[in-house]
């Protein structure tokens, strides 16, 4: 089991999605796992069929993290509502984050999250992303 997982719904914007990618894999916590998932994203697809994806898996894997990327078969639109309900239901850990593949993270942000969280009774805290 992971200590956190993060979903992320990818629509457009390349340049962005790179940036969360990176930020997801520079967090200074591991034992996360991620779902980046594009939403029938052309743009999204191209990375997975360069292998620019598989390096990302990589770097994740030999930290003791899981890196989730796939396409959808086609867009849902609904801001991402089909990849959210699919991440939910595949997800393998306590604490979940959502994040837009345009926001900014920080390197702390799942450690934050954590020490927010754990050992507490809450259901819910909330660290914004930028």
């Amino acid at each position: 089991m992971y200590d956190i997982s993060i979903i992320i719904p990818c629509w457009k914007r390349p340049q962005r999605t790179r940036r969360i990618i990176n930020q997801v894999l520079n967090q200074n916590i591991n034992n996360w796992e991620a779902f980046i998932i594009g939403d029938g994203c052309s743009d999204y697809q191209e990375m997975i069929d360069s292998g620019e994806a598989n390096i990302w898996v990589k770097q994740a894997e030999d930290n003791g993290n899981k890196l989730h990327m796939f396409n959808m078969d086609k867009n849902y639109g609904g801001c991402g509502y089909k990849i959210l309900d699919y991440a939910l239901e595949n997800i393998n850990s306590k604490y979940v984050v959502f994040a837009g593949n345009d926001d900014y993270i920080k390197e702390d942000h799942f450690k934050y999250y954590l020490s927010e969280i754990n050992n507490t009774e809450l259901d819910i805290v909330v660290y914004p992303t930028y």
